[in-house]
């Protein structure tokens, strides 16, 4: 009798205390239901001693947010040669070139959406949107305005020069004949009225230190005076030094 007394003591005392325990976590459980990231769950269990175990389950992690893609354009150069500048004019430095068919990530643009900066491989600068064959939406690109954030961005690399991406106008003297595109990285050009057809000369050099000379015969095309050209023509060679002589400006075009 005394035995089968405390069994059912026992019995009583378990539920009693189930019943508390049950009563004590109701008000977490409807938090967690509410809220689950709020508190991390639990499992109540019953062991072999006849007592309540809880046991904190895994902690209840949070899936962070996902982050929106910049977007990015692609852009392939059309023109033989594309300068990179430090900034988005011809007023800034070149820091490098890029050859023709080369085709670049486009990650922003300037205000006015006449250049473009570019990820070319982690080389990064501004070229003209003028000579790009761009697939997409230039409006979607965010404009940057911090060039100064860009300039210190371009100093992490070194670029080819641009000499190694278009032959330079001295050294066509072996394509006599030929029909070539070459470069003057500073023309000295003259204008002379008084002289027989009234030509201009420009040198690639002063005269007489120059290796090549592009001649327009009956025009002044002096304005080109101190400017970068690419130029396009058959070669002939006079005084043991190439020259081509241009019948229109679509011959001639300043460096991109």
């Amino acid at each position: 009798m005394t035995t089968y007394y405390r069994a059912k003591s026992r019995s009583r005392t378990y539920t009693k205390m189930k019943q508390i325990i049950l009563i004590s976590l109701t008000p977490l459980l409807i938090l967690g239901a509410c809220s689950p990231s709020a508190m991390p769950s639990v499992i109540v269990s019953t062991s072999t001693k006849d007592r309540l175990t809880v046991i904190p389950s895994s902690t209840h992690r949070s899936i962070p947010p996902t982050t929106t893609p910049k977007p990015t354009l692609t852009g392939c150069v059309e023109a033989t040669y594309l300068n990179i500048r430090s900034g988005p004019g011809t007023q800034y430095s070149t820091t490098g070139a890029l050859a023709y068919g080369v085709c670049v990530s486009i990650e922003g643009r300037d205000q006015d959406t006449n250049w473009a900066w570019i990820n070319s491989e982690g080389k990064t600068g501004w070229v003209s949107l003028h000579y790009l064959s761009i697939t997409g939406n230039l409006n979607q690109l965010p404009v940057i305005a911090n060039y100064s954030i860009a300039t210190r961005t371009l100093a992490q690399y070194s670029s080819p020069p641009v000499q190694s991406l278009m032959m330079q106008c001295r050294d066509t003297i072996n394509y006599s004949g030929s029909n070539v595109t070459c470069m003057i990285n500073r023309a000295y050009c003259s204008y002379m009225p008084d002289v027989n057809q009234s030509p201009t000369f420009c040198n690639d050099a002063p005269y007489p230190s120059h290796g090549f000379t592009l001649v327009v015969w009956g025009n002044d095309w002096s304005d080109y005076d101190g400017q970068c050209l690419v130029v396009k023509g058959i070669v002939t060679i006079y005084n043991d030094k190439p020259q081509i002589e241009a019948e229109s400006r679509s011959q001639v075009s300043n460096c991109p």
